[in-house]
């Protein structure tokens, strides 16, 4: 195998600067995705990586690249070929999502919100975030095509401080 086959060194894509990543494991594969801020335009996109180590080498020799959305602060997670990405855009928290393990993308829009975190359990999908002072948790059975309400679980309704990075969605609860 040539180790220069896929290397890119933004000759495909722009990834960086690059900030907020996020990376979701599978057994023969990785998802990666992280938050590029376009230095040149101000916008801020979001990229997408696939590391599949029996075809390429590392992050750069990837034929599995793309950017999959335009917001902020990005959270992946993933199981069988679902791959979900949340994150924020002008005051919403969207979902990306696939169901061919990347090779085709679609959205949704989960609530108004900041700093989303996504967890999968089993098959369903957990998204966090946090609105006017509060702290929501709302799940996808269907890959992350449709979300559930958003259900209040803070116990002190508006006290949580919303900072960047602050929400983790944990298998464990």
């Amino acid at each position: 195998m040539n180790p220069f086959l896929y290397f890119d060194a933004q000759s495909q894509l722009e990834t960086a600067p690059a900030s907020d990543p996020d990376m979701a494991n599978l057994d023969d594969r990785f998802h990666i995705v992280w938050q590029y801020d376009n230095p040149a335009s101000g916008d801020s996109k979001i990229v997408w990586k696939k590391i599949v180590p029996s075809v390429e080498f590392d992050i750069e020799y990837t034929p599995y690249q793309a950017y999959i959305a335009d917001g902020t602060n990005p959270s992946i997670s993933a199981y069988d070929d679902h791959v979900v990405v949340v994150y924020m855009d002008e005051g919403l928290v969207k979902c990306t999502f696939s169901g061919d393990d990347g090779e085709t993308w679609s959205t949704s829009v989960i609530a108004s919100g900041l700093y989303p975190d996504v967890e999968v359990v089993d098959d369903i999908f957990y998204c966090a975030f946090i609105s006017d002072g509060n702290l929501f948790l709302v799940r996808s059975k269907d890959g992350g095509a449709t979300w559930a309400a958003p259900m209040i679980v803070n116990d002190v309704v508006g006290s949580v401080v919303a900072l960047e990075n602050s929400v983790e969605v944990h298998r464990g609860g």
